[in-house]
């Protein structure tokens, strides 16, 4: 089971810091079953934006804030 936690860290480790996030914040919730709001994933920088809908994630994807 510890072989498969570490694996899952590291995973996870890698993962965010390609995409330039928060590692500490996603291993925090991987590890504790922490979960983030929207708000708090965006300042934790987990998420690059926050959309009503679809057509505000289209709006917003194409750099129209």
């Amino acid at each position: 089971m510890q072989k498969v936690e570490n694996d899952a860290e590291a995973f996870m480790r890698s993962y965010v810091t390609k995409r330039g996030r928060s590692a500490d914040a996603a291993q925090e919730a991987e590890k504790s079953s922490h979960s983030y709001t929207a708000d708090e994933s965006l300042n934790q920088h987990l998420i690059d934006l926050i959309a009503n809908n679809d057509a505000d994630l289209l709006q917003k994807s194409m750099g129209a804030r």
